[in-house]
């Protein structure tokens, strides 16, 4: 109560600028991941998209959405914490986490990088929209950097249209599978953790996981087997089939690619870059072909 001169607590105003810090990140993550792609000619429709680009498409959906009601019914408190959660949990502990690989290494046209790149477009375009009510200058500000890499610009967030969540396609069951996928990838950050901590590994990437599964999970990682070292971000994961779910986390006996940092069986030399792994041998030639 400002009329009684009642102090405002120092505690506050640092959570308010650590939310607003960590905002603004993700909004710089998602513009600086989209230096090279133009939307007409890179983008990927969206039932073509990988499983993590339709997972965070679904929750940006269900964000949409709930923004939406909030905004009608004056409930501002409500949309601040809806996009706060959004941003640290969804996009920063996951999504931009896990996509991290593909974006730094991967070659700069191949689908699954384009496949982010699209994702990532159409969910900055809608969080800035729905952040423009609530905080005018920063969305305004990060829309003409997204759009002409300035800081002021003739466009403006708030002459454009609100998201319209009901025309994009329904991921909700694939959406649930990787929510599954998520916390087992909970379980294995756990065991990851345990490794770093014994000085065992320096990060993730030098870890070997095998997990055990029932029935139901065996099956489930057994659909997403080619996406596992990704979604965990380790170098080796094993599946076994068994009676109950355990995780073994170990330090993986690989070499090291230098590019990746995954862990790979084999090294070949890529001239002037030196010793690379073979993936990142043909990410290499896709970019820089003058050079083979």
């Amino acid at each position: 109560d400002f009329r009684n001169d009642v102090p405002i607590s120092d505690d506050i105003f640092i959570h308010v600028v650590n939310s607003y810090r960590s905002l603004r990140n993700t909004l710089r993550f998602q513009i600086g991941n989209l230096y090279d792609f133009n939307v007409t000619k890179h983008a990927v429709a969206q039932k073509n998209m990988t499983s993590i680009d339709k997972w965070i498409l679904h929750k940006t959906k269900i964000l949409i959405e709930q923004c939406t009601e909030s905004y009608n019914s004056y409930e501002f408190h409500r949309v601040y914490q809806l996009i706060n959660r959004f941003c640290s949990v969804e996009l920063s502990a996951k999504y931009h986490d896990i996509l991290k690989d593909r974006l730094y290494t991967h070659g700069p046209n191949w689908s699954s990088r384009r496949s982010s790149q699209t994702a990532i477009h159409q969910v900055l375009n809608s969080l800035l929209k729905l952040l423009a009510p609530i905080l005018m200058f920063t969305a305004d500000e990060a829309l003409s950097f997204m759009i002409n890499n300035c800081e002021i610009s003739d466009t403006s967030i708030h002459l454009a249209d609100w998201p319209k969540y009901e025309d994009w396609l329904d991921f909700s069951e694939e959406a649930s599978e990787v929510d599954s996928l998520m916390q087992i990838r909970d379980k294995v950050n756990e065991q990851l953790e345990l490794l770093r901590k014994s000085k065992k590994i320096g990060q993730s990437l030098d870890a070997k996981v095998t997990l055990q599964c029932n029935c139901w999970n065996f099956e489930l990682l057994k659909k997403y087997n080619n996406e596992l070292e990704e979604y965990f971000i380790v170098s080796e994961v094993y599946v076994e089939e068994g009676d109950v779910f355990s995780v073994k986390a170990e330090p993986s006996k690989l070499e090291k690619c230098p590019r990746s940092w995954r862990r790979v069986p084999k090294l070949v030399d890529a001239g002037r870059f030196g010793q690379v792994s073979e993936r990142c041998m043909k990410a290499l030639k896709d970019k820089y072909p003058e050079e083979f």
